[in-house]
């Protein structure tokens, strides 16, 4: 939960972006990911947090 003093809350989760065999972000995983760690009770995601993968995204992805 957030506060005035910490608003970003408690949990945040550094996500892991699903890709293809060919190297494509799978949209769909990515959705159900975020879903799945928000309904678990994280307060927060952090997007190409600390799992490596942000030099292998192009800007639009």
């Amino acid at each position: 939960m957030s506060t005035p003093e910490n608003p970003f809350g408690q949990v945040l989760v550094a996500l892991v972006t699903p890709f293809t065999a060919d190297g494509e972000v799978l949209w769909a995983d990515v959705e159900k990911h975020i879903d799945d760690v928000i309904n678990d009770g994280a307060d927060g995601i952090v997007v190409t947090g600390t799992t490596g993968e942000t030099s292998t995204l192009t800007d639009p992805e």
